[in-house]
């Protein structure tokens, strides 16, 4: 029997980069997407799409 690691709240699960850049890319196209046909509701992309770049920027 061996001993398991203690995992503390502050550690968080590692998401690799090219996960966010992806995140990144989905939400710009969906931005633009709904800046063209449906601009009153582009701001409802936005969280994803500055989730995506902070993430991939490493600002969290």
């Amino acid at each position: 029997m061996g001993y398991q690691k203690i995992k503390f709240m502050s550690e968080k699960p590692e998401l690799s980069k090219g996960m966010y850049w992806g995140l990144f890319v989905l939400g710009l196209a969906a931005c633009v997407g709904f800046l063209f046909f449906g601009s009153p509701w582009f701001w409802t992309t936005l969280p994803f799409l500055l989730t995506g770049l902070t993430g991939a920027l490493d600002g969290m």
